[in-house]
């Protein structure tokens, strides 16, 4: 104790003199009002500041002064001065502010042997945190993302066009040799979706399979289904597709009122993603009817225009039943109604951006809302040429800048509509909704991806 300067001067008197400081409790208190952390840790290990984790440190001094008066015995066995550094060292409010934001983190335990990997609300939480970190990751994505190019499911021409903004035609991507069943070929596509590698996952509907098509290839390779049928290596007229952050294919597979999870390499082996209780159609919860447009939200959930039920449901994985978060009410077009919605997009705040078919318009729908507004009325229509069409979104999709990109199925034309716009302007196809099997013509647009 004589060579270690670092140590106080309290504990330079001899052990009488210790004694005596145990029986005093100006000196014990003081002791501890001085280093609250510090004292915690060397008179009771077993106590630990977690249990505090909403305590301000005048409070865990007042906690510590109730301790049994054997605590302070337990600190002489602290006599390497490097040992009381470190421990005074680590009493700072900072360590304290750790505590309350992470009150059990991995590196700490009771002496109970509480295990949060066994903790179901510790599960929950740790769920719920990694859901929002990967929401900011996909929110922060789409926020930058800015359309150049579009691909779109030329239903009646049984191909996927590649558009880039500005220019005059397009270019086949995907099939474009007639309908049919061969690799090259496409039988009435209805949605696409853009895999991490850069490559094409179509939704080929009248071939109830899925399909990649990598960037020039002259066929694709079938990733899911390829026999029409409701078992877990079928589909039957699939119509929305995406990707999830594992690479797992994500499918709207209509005629069996299904979302199928494919992984990728192994198209015979799908899974029911939801709802869990099978194929049962219906209007309940925890059943669909002929469900169309899917994506995935910021936390991973699916959002799936139910299509017969004309209603939007977010479908947590594993969850027993859905949550409607737009229509519901009866198909209808009143702002608390969707009529045979086919498609369905999240713009840069989140909100759901449906294209409400048979009202003619696009809707934006807040979470947790009751009613949309109407952000696109497209109700009549006027050609250049004199003819008034209403128009049918079956895609949509939503710029960086909140701009709303619409496959309209009845002019065979991609528009581009500011928020809250009167009109939209055509970026694509003939002016007058002539159809046309050129690169300039569209036959039925309908799933559109930047």
């Amino acid at each position: 104790q004589q060579k270690s300067p670092k140590v106080g001067a309290t504990q330079h008197v001899d052990k009488p003199g210790a004694l005596a400081r145990q029986k005093s409790p100006k000196v014990h208190a003081k002791k501890h009002i001085d280093k609250p952390a510090a004292v915690a840790q060397q008179e009771n290990p077993k106590v630990k500041l977690e249990h505090f984790p909403l305590q301000p440190p005048a409070a865990i001094v007042e906690e510590k002064e109730h301790l049994p008066e054997a605590a302070p015995a337990k600190s002489e066995k602290k006599e390497n001065p490097q040992e009381a550094d470190a421990a005074t060292n680590t009493d700072k409010p900072a360590a304290v502010a750790e505590s309350k934001e992470h009150p059990k983190g991995d590196d700490e335990s009771t002496d109970q042997g509480d295990d949060e990997s066994t903790d179901p609300e510790a599960l929950l939480a740790r769920r719920e945190l990694d859901r929002r970190e990967k929401g900011l990751t996909r929110h922060l994505a789409r926020t930058r993302r800015r359309a150049e190019a579009v691909y779109i499911a030329d239903n009646g021409n049984h191909r996927v066009l590649k558009f880039t903004i500005g220019a005059t035609q397009a270019t086949v991507v995907a099939g474009g040799n007639g309908a049919g069943n061969m690799l090259s070929q496409l039988n009435s596509p209805w949605g696409v979706a853009v895999t991490k590698e850069g490559t094409l996952l179509i939704s080929d509907g009248h071939n109830h399979r899925i399909v990649e098509w990598a960037e020039g290839a002259t066929q694709g390779t079938i990733v899911a289904g390829g026999a029409e049928g409701c078992g877990l290596g079928e589909l039957k007229y699939p119509k929305g597709v995406t990707v999830d952050d594992q690479g797992y294919i994500i499918i709207s597979d209509s005629g069996c009122d299904r979302i199928m999870k494919y992984a990728k390499g192994r198209p015979e082996e799908g899974t029911v993603a939801a709802p869990q209780a099978g194929t049962t159609q219906g209007k309940e919860l925890w059943q669909m009817h002929s469900p169309a447009g899917v994506v995935i939200d910021d936390f991973g959930d699916y959002v799936v225009v139910d299509g017969g039920n004309n209603r939007v449901v977010l479908w947590s994985p594993g969850a027993s039943q859905a949550k409607c978060v737009a229509g519901g009410n009866g198909l209808g077009d009143g702002l608390s109604q969707v009529n045979h919605a086919g498609s369905v997009a999240l713009d840069y705040e989140g909100n759901y951006i449906i294209g409400d078919t048979f009202d003619y318009r696009i809707v934006k729908w807040a979470p947790c809302s009751s009613q949309g507004t109407v952000v696109a009325n497209g109700a009549s229509r006027a050609l250049p040429g004199g003819t008034t069409v209403n128009m049918h979104p079956e895609g949509v999709v939503v710029d960086s800048d909140g701009t709303y990109i619409i496959g309209d199925t009845w002019s065979q034309q991609i528009l581009r509509w500011a928020p809250d716009a009167a009109s939209g302007t055509v970026l694509f196809g003939d002016e007058n909704g002539a159809k046309g099997t050129d690169r300039s013509h569209l036959d039925m647009p309908f799933g559109l991806v930047f």
